[in-house]
């Protein structure tokens, strides 16, 4: 009788190995979700691109970019400008409010191949300084524009970018409270047994950003107008 015992437990622990090599332990949609979500909070976009579409999120980068384009899509205008300090500095200030978002998953839904995971995202309002550092900007760029039409000395563009790029840096020291909370949706496909974010959402995007994504296709049309 201790003999077969003995038996059986040997082959269940040679079973559990082979598990473990085989991957039996395949992560749960709720598991790949918060392992691309804490991926993503350290800073590990390489990490976290194994678990979804893996499209940019360079949105810093985008926001001081809108400024060097002719059109909504981001087209450049020709007259690149130069990276600086202050578009530096702006650059990783506004990665790090991106970062340190909080989350809590509520819900997983799985069917077939197929899955949802709901979770509530908590962030910093981006929207506000970025939006107000746009309206500083806008104003200068004016100003600027009716001085060199009457005679005076044509503006800086470099000037302006950096003032704008230091107005974000100082405006999202303002911002010590998360108090954006989104509520979103993964949307997951299981393939080959493994379960694989199929892309970040809007949504989800907006969460960790505090409304800043959705906000950028509306400044990108502004500036389109302005550049008009």
């Amino acid at each position: 009788m201790k003999r077969s015992v003995c038996l059986l437990t040997t082959v269940a622990a040679a079973l559990a190995l082979v598990c473990v090599l085989a991957g039996c332990g395949t992560s749960s949609p709720s598991q790949v979700v918060t392992k691309a979500l804490d991926a993503f909070k350290a800073g590990n976009f390489v990490e976290a691109a194994q678990y979804y579409g893996g499209q940019d999120l360079a949105i810093g980068e985008s926001v001081l970019d809108l400024l060097n384009s002719d059109d909504a899509d981001g087209a450049s205008s020709g007259n690149a400008l130069e990276e600086s300090a202050a578009t530096e500095e702006a650059y990783e200030a506004i990665l790090a409010k991106i970062l340190d978002f909080d989350y809590v998953v509520d819900d997983e839904c799985i069917g077939g191949d197929k899955a949802t995971v709901s979770v509530t995202m908590n962030a910093y309002n981006l929207t506000t300084p970025v939006s107000e550092a746009f309206a500083d900007y806008f104003t200068a760029a004016i100003s600027a524009a009716f001085s060199e039409a009457f005679g005076g000395d044509a503006a800086d563009e470099q000037e302006l970018i950096d003032d704008f790029a230091r107005n974000i840096t100082s405006n999202l020291t303002q911002q010590t409270e998360k108090s954006v909370s989104t509520n979103v949706t993964f949307n997951l496909t299981r393939e080959n047994g493994t379960w694989t974010i199929d892309t970040l959402g809007e949504d989800v995007l907006d969460g960790a950003t505090g409304g800043l994504y959705s906000m950028l296709d509306k400044a990108a049309d502004a500036l389109a107008e302005y550049a008009d």
